[in-house]
């Protein structure tokens, strides 16, 4: 079975792009059935995760800091200091590939997996045909972290906690 996924096309600016972007993920972070063991709900375990999710930042973060993509690592525990669920929200900037036949356009894709495993995406949210990125991941080449731009926050979630963490990278 294939997970679950959205696509939204014809955006024509970068931030609503980052907007709808955020709204899917929310969507999808909403649906996931996560683990009990933390006295919650979840609803209630949603809303932790997407008060944290930084994806409507992402037309900021690609156009001035050159980012390509994001990983928002979710970490929650127990009262016992256990690890309930790891869940890992990716997105990025892509350019269509180059030829005669390619009917994709410039997209932010999104990927959502609960402890390894992909809950929901690759989804995408398409430009207009006249919008390409300026800063975009290309095949083969590498991306680094860019560490001072890493966002963690620590709290507590129902009878345990939850960490995030928010790594950027961008080109090398």
């Amino acid at each position: 079975m294939s997970a679950p996924s959205v696509d939204a096309t014809g955006l024509k600016s970068l931030s609503a792009a980052a907007t709808e972007l955020q709204n899917i993920i929310s969507t999808f972070v909403k649906l996931i059935d996560y683990p009990g063991g933390l006295s919650l709900t979840n609803a209630q375990i949603a809303a932790a995760i997407i008060a944290q999710v930084d994806a409507n930042n992402f037309s900021r973060h690609n156009q001035d800091q050159k980012i390509v993509e994001a990983h928002a690592t979710f970490t929650a525990k127990n009262s016992s200091a256990q690890q309930v669920f790891e869940l890992l929200v990716i997105w990025d900037a892509d350019n269509p590939p180059v030829g005669a036949n390619v009917t994709q356009t410039a997209h932010f894709g999104w990927e959502i997996y609960l402890n390894g495993t992909r809950q929901s995406g690759p989804g995408h949210v398409f430009f207009t045909k006249d919008i390409i990125l300026p800063n975009y991941r290309i095949p083969n080449l590498q991306q680094k972290e860019v560490s001072e731009l890493r966002l963690t926050k620590k709290g507590t979630l129902g009878t345990g906690s939850m960490e995030s963490v928010t790594r950027y990278f961008k080109l090398s």
